[in-house]
């Protein structure tokens, strides 16, 4: 489970025990209430509403039972008992026809659901302190790399992972489905497409005895996606934080721990996409496996994204940028930020040039070399030896006089 540190209260409150028997019962008393109205046996599809949950009651149930679902309804049939006069079947109807899986796993559902919007709020605000950030520093350019060397100006698509993960999620909420099938018996099927339309719920487009555990794939690499994005931006915190490129640092602090911390939980997040992939593996139509595994990977997952998407925002929010350093490291790599225009028009008269040129070659020869220098050379001395197009690195066409080197990759044949 969860350690304390990385817990989120929003997030806690959600699948924490007295919530998950809420919605156990929320969804039993919905199905309930529909399916006693359409019997004629209650006035109206709200007329069962019994008092508070008794914790203590289902705790001492389940010793017994050993069986959480079995205890809850137990507890549950006996605050129901209150409203015998009104309707003497009450209980008997109480999860009449229902799988257990129809309550447990339409729960799920709804709680992932929660947690995602909750995720998407968090998505929000960091949002927000990014384009902040952006309006404050939006005209210094910092020197990109690539392979890990000086290049062009830098380019930092942060918001665009934000945004790619968030649609996702927001694809990833509508294959939440609940499921009211039943087991052998059957289940009254307006009683129960009311409930799951009382909850704004689908049904799931296959069932067994439970819902197919590939549907909660899409959902797991939405929230999987979203932590590589942070990691990725917590890595580039810390690879502008070293010494030798000293361009930003978390607020007063010299050594990037917050960023550290994102990476590691980063880690620990994509590890569980392997757990629910594995659920998906049951044995016929149903097994539990997939059940204890689910108590903990789904609000750990959701705990920790939560936690790394609000020390992200923090360490934006205090980051401590070092302008000279930048303009310092932009100087030494000689690098400006040519205009969209000019670059697109640059590379287009470059690339007509030297297609004309190779179009009007009197000569190709293919060798290898390591470097444009030691081709002319090799040229120069009459040292190159033509060899077959698909075993060549290196290219050289001579053409008007001019010579113009190209640079290939080996392929292999």
């Amino acid at each position: 489970m969860t350690i304390i540190k990385y817990e989120d209260r929003e997030i806690k409150e959600i699948w924490s025990r007295s919530k998950k028997f809420w919605l156990w019962e929320m969804l039993s008393l919905t199905y309930l209430n529909e399916l006693l109205f359409l019997k004629g046996l209650i006035k109206t599809p709200h007329s069962l509403e019994p008092f508070s949950i008794v914790m203590k009651k289902i705790d001492r149930y389940e010793q017994k039972t050993k069986h959480e679902l079995d205890a809850f309804l137990k507890e549950l049939s006996e605050r129901l008992s209150i409203f015998d006069e009104i309707c003497p079947e009450v209980c008997q109807h109480l999860h009449y026809g229902l799988a257990d899986s129809d309550i447990t796993d339409t729960a799920l559902s709804l709680q992932i659901r929660m947690s995602i919007s909750e995720i998407i709020s968090r998505i929000n605000l960091l949002q927000k302190t990014i384009e902040d950030l952006t309006s404050k520093t939006g005209d210094i350019a910092c020197i990109g790399r690539t392979h890990g060397k000086h290049a062009g100006a830098g380019f930092k698509s942060f918001k665009i992972e934000l945004d790619h993960s968030m649609a996702l999620l927001n694809t990833a909420k509508k294959s939440l489905y609940g499921k009211f099938t039943g087991l052998s018996s059957p289940v009254n099927e307006q009683a129960a497409s009311c409930t799951l339309a009382k909850w704004n719920l689908l049904p799931a487009p296959i069932t067994s005895e439970i819902i197919p555990r590939f549907y909660y794939t899409n959902t797991m690499y939405a929230l999987i996606t979203l932590a590589s994005a942070l990691e990725r931006m917590a890595t580039q915190t810390r690879l502008m934080a070293i010494e030798e490129v000293n361009e930003v640092q978390e607020g007063a602090s010299k050594n990037p721990f917050a960023s550290e911390e994102i990476s590691g939980l980063a880690r620990l997040v994509k590890s569980n996409f392997v757990t629910i992939l594995d659920n998906n593996n049951s044995w016929w139509e149903k097994d539990t496996s997939h059940s204890s595994v689910e108590r903990i990977v789904w609000p750990e997952t959701v705990h920790l994204i939560s936690h790394m998407l609000l020390t992200m925002n923090d360490i934006l929010i205090n980051l401590s940028i070092n302008y000279t350093q930048i303009a310092k490291n932009s100087d030494a790599a000689s690098c400006e930020e040519p205009s969209e225009i000019s670059s697109k028009t640059s590379f287009e008269e470059e690339r007509e040039s030297t297609y004309k040129v190779i179009s009007e070659a009197d000569e190709v020869f293919y060798f290898e070399a390591t470097s444009a220098d030691e081709a002319e050379l090799l040229y120069n001395e009459g040292h190159l030896y033509p060899l077959e197009p698909h075993t060549h690195i290196h290219k050289i066409i001579k053409a008007n006089g001019h010579l113009i080197y190209e640079r290939h990759a080996r392929k292999n044949y």
